[in-house]
Formats: C-alpha cells, structure tokens, sequence
C-alpha cells in the first residue's frame, strides 16, 4: 500500500490492520499528517514500512503493533520530523530494525516495554536524531541486538532503567542534556560504546554495564 507524498489533514489511523505481503507493506515517504499516526492495537506488518520525511503532528503511535521484516528494517522513519511523542510503548514487538536515523523529534520517544527481538545487528537505529524530551527505552524494555546512538542530542534524559536486556550500546558523540540513566538493567549488555559522549548527569549502577566499556573522549 503506497501514501507517498500524501497529504492527511487528520488521522492516520491503521488500527488492527494488517499488511502481510513480504518486502513493502506500506509506503508512506515524505507524507504530511495533521492529526497523528496510529499503528496500533492488533496492527500487523510482515514487511517494510516506510514513513522516511514525513512531517507528522501530535504522535506516532504503534502500541500494540507487531512488525516484522526478513530482509532487515521493519519501519524505517528516518529524517522524520514529529511534533509530539513516538510510542512504541508495552505491547509493541518488532523482528525487525526500527531505524529514526536523523529525525526531528519535538517531544519524547516512549518505548518502555517494548520488545525489539530480530536477529538483526542492529535493532534501534537513532543517529543524528535530535528529541527534545526524554528517551525512555526502560521498565521491560528489551532489545536482542544493539541501540544506536551515534551524535544523537537529547534535550531530556536517556533512560534505560529496570530494562530486562540490551545487547548492546553504541553512542559516540552522545550529548544528553539531562541524565543518562543505566540502573537495574537486569541482564548486563555485552558491550557500551560511549567515546567522545556528553551527559549531564550519570544515574547508574555497576551490574548494568557488563565488561567490555568503550568511555574514551
């Protein structure tokens, strides 16, 4: 299903849809959305979803959603600009990549809960993305392969608490403006890159860190 370039003055409303064919289920680059997009509650995709350039106002929403893609990226979002929250919250699962690789986000990334469990390298993708709230990939969040956070900025925090498992975290060039929050992960990530990163604050304690720490610069 293909919205590129589309214009929705209110709702993009996917409740409980389904898009199971393979490769692109729904192509939505560079859309223009006023009144937030839901993929939500039952929401499926068995392949590629696309939002790259979009401008989207009040949220995007997946709660509920489940998303998977064999060939890597299950939604690719990158350079997106969002006024308002990207919830990806308890009850989401993706078996593919989520990629927001130099979005705009103008409010916070709510992922707590969430399971990103493909089998990809990496499964969170936030390079050059800029949010001025708070990142929560917390309280159960869980992701298989590794976040990364290369030259993002976040006005707000970054937390990471009471998460059950991280790969790994890769975030050279980090700049956190609040506080970088590692505490209570409960199984410790296997690696963390943080070279030539800027927080803040530090909230955390030793058994999240796991062994191998990059913390140079």
């Amino acid at each position: 299903v293909k919205f590129l370039g589309a214009e929705v003055g209110g709702q993009f409303n996917c409740r409980a849809g389904h898009f199971l064919k393979e490769g692109e289920s729904l192509m939505a680059s560079n859309i223009k959305v006023g009144g937030g997009v839901f993929l939500i509650h039952g929401f499926k995709s068995r392949g590629k979803i696309s939002f790259i350039a979009a401008a989207v106002k009040v949220q995007f929403s997946l709660h509920g959603a489940s998303l998977a893609c064999k060939d890597g990226l299950a939604l690719i979002a990158d350079r997106m600009s969002l006024n308002g929250t990207f919830y990806m919250g308890e009850g989401f699962k993706s078996e593919g990549g989520i990629s927001l690789n130099g979005g705009d986000i103008q409010g916070q990334i709510n992922g707590s809960g969430a399971v990103l469990s493909g089998e990809q390298k990496t499964s969170f993708f936030a390079n050059n993305l800029h949010v001025t709230g708070t990142v929560f990939l917390d309280r159960g969040f869980s992701s298989k392969g590794r976040l990364s956070f290369a030259s993002a900025k976040i006005d707000g925090d970054l937390s990471f608490r009471d998460a059950e498992f991280i790969g790994s975290l890769y975030a050279s060039k980090l700049q956190v403006l609040g506080a970088l929050i590692i505490f209570d992960i409960k199984k410790p990530m296997s690696k963390v890159s943080l070279a030539s990163a800027r927080v803040t604050a530090l909230n955390d304690n030793a058994q999240s860190w796991g062994q191998h720490l990059i913390l140079n610069g």
